[in-house]
């Protein structure tokens, strides 16, 4: 079975991570070797419990020298959000890295900016990815910059193995965007559907879901 990396951006208390830990749990039944891969690790409580029995990593705890530099384009495109938001490229850079260190064959990246990482992973060394949208996909209308981030998260989804998206609405608003159909997963789940895509047959959802190539990890790949 496939080394399966699990890439989210922050370990904080947040829907995405529970998610995250259903997929790893489900994962680790279906006889795979899953890991999560935090980049940045905050002062946050509340998931020790979850994460007892879950093997993860984390890149970095708080934040480093670039934060403030990388928080201006976040604070730029979400003016409501907080420093804690602060997209990382400097972590998100290292996916590379990481996936080889971790002799990936797989990875899910949580949003389309660690989405960014896991596509230079595929292109550098050919590793698939799935992309799970956890909020509504805008258009980004700042001048110069709005046009290069609509433009990189293109490239990122239409590379994905399997787009997810936490909710239809969530789906809707990424195919009028760049015309690409998101499968909707909705959250807090712990099985979604024992439904086949291959006529009788029958697996759990993380089997059939995430498209995996067959000749690299024995699964079924969907068309």
């Amino acid at each position: 079975m496939g080394k399966i990396l699990i890439v989210l951006r922050i370990l904080w208390t947040a829907g995405a991570q529970r998610i995250a830990i259903n997929e790893y749990k489900w994962l680790k039944k279906l006889g795979h070797e899953p890991k999560i891969v935090f980049l940045r690790a905050t002062k946050t409580k509340g998931y020790e419990e979850l994460l007892k029995d879950v093997e993860f990593r984390v890149i970095r705890y708080g934040h480093g020298v670039l934060t403030p530099l990388f928080y201006l384009p976040t604070k730029l495109f979400s003016p409501d959000r907080g420093i804690e938001s602060t997209i990382d490229l400097d972590l998100i850079l290292k996916i590379p890295k990481i996936a080889k260190e971790e002799e990936a064959d797989y990875m899910i990246c949580h949003d389309q900016f660690a989405g960014i990482g896991c596509y230079q992973a595929y292109k550098k060394m050919g590793i698939p990815y799935s992309i799970f949208i956890h909020e509504k996909v805008i258009n980004y209308s700042k001048p110069v910059l709005g046009n290069i981030m609509n433009d990189i998260e293109r490239k990122v989804l239409s590379n994905a193995r399997r787009v997810f998206a936490v909710t239809d609405k969530v789906a809707k608003t990424v195919y009028e965007k760049h015309k690409i159909n998101a499968i909707p997963n909705y959250p807090g789940m712990d099985k979604i559907s024992e439904r086949s895509f291959f006529g009788e047959r029958k697996f759990p959802y993380y089997s059939i879901i995430l498209g995996l190539r067959k000749k690299t990890l024995g699964l079924f790949r969907g068309n």
